[in-house]
């Protein structure tokens, strides 16, 4: 099976790249390095992919640039992937750090999920918790899992190419940032994954997008904006346990 690392990287930022680079070099893994798309100094509205509607009325606030870019940047490493002859396909944030041995413990995990759950589309290898999922086993030191409520963050995620060409295919118009667009499809989907411990961990280097006070002061006030966020968290609930259910049901 053939494992495709795609590194998300802004051209300035040569020091990040460099330091994770050596990182992957250390563990003998090649990547292709993508250029991300720079939002940090544009409107979102500036990009023809944004959908001021859809993300006001799903996500309670406008986007910044710099989200919607971000989304651009996943996109173009998916479809990279997607005209790849790569079987698998890791899409990396420039703020990893990997466990030892990362690609036999990624053959070991996807072996589990082959036999354990064939139907997975979306990995993640560094989510932040783990909510309504069920364990399909364990591969060497990582416990693996449907996870029916996919995890925020996208510092790294694993996809299939039918995982990939199901992300892409509702990827555009942007309505939410990258990672809350994943959970909204695997809520809808049920082929998500996950790994505990985490295969990748984060640095918790500075945010490259915004700090969280500059994305809060966007939020629409009032009990508009509060009540289309609780719909959206209410209803990515309802789904996962949905979805749960079903799984176990198998």
């Amino acid at each position: 099976m053939k494992i495709a690392c795609y590194l998300i990287n802004l051209d300035d930022n040569t020091a990040r790249l460099d330091t994770v680079g050596a990182r992957f070099h250390a563990q003998g893994i090649a990547f292709e390095r993508v250029s991300a798309t720079d939002g940090r100094k544009r409107g979102a509205d500036t990009f023809p992919q944004y959908d001021a509607h859809g993300a006001l009325s799903f996500y309670a606030r406008p986007l910044l640039g710099a989200e919607v870019a971000c989304s651009l940047s996943h996109i173009e490493a998916l479809t990279r992937f997607s005209q790849s002859d790569a079987d698998i396909a890791v899409i990396f944030e420039d703020d990893v750090l990997l466990k030892p041995d990362f690609i036999q413990s990624m053959q070991d995990i996807l072996h589990l999920l082959s036999q354990g759950f064939p139907e997975w589309q979306l990995l993640h290898l560094n989510p932040k918790s783990l909510k309504h999922c069920t364990k399909i086993g364990r591969a060497g030191q990582h416990d693996v899992y449907a996870a029916h409520d996919f995890s925020v963050g996208t510092a790294a995620i694993a996809y299939t190419k039918s995982g990939a060409a199901a992300t892409l295919a509702g990827a555009t118009p942007i309505f939410a940032p990258w990672d809350v667009y994943l959970k909204d499809l695997i809520s809808r989907t049920g082929t998500g994954a996950a790994v505990m411990p985490r295969l990748v961990e984060a640095t918790g280097a500075d945010s490259e997008i915004a700090h969280k006070g500059q994305r809060k002061s966007l939020q629409v006030k009032g009990f508009t904006g509060w009540w289309r966020k609780q719909m959206r968290i209410v209803t990515h609930k309802l789904r996962a346990r949905r979805q749960e259910a079903r799984f176990r049901r198998r």
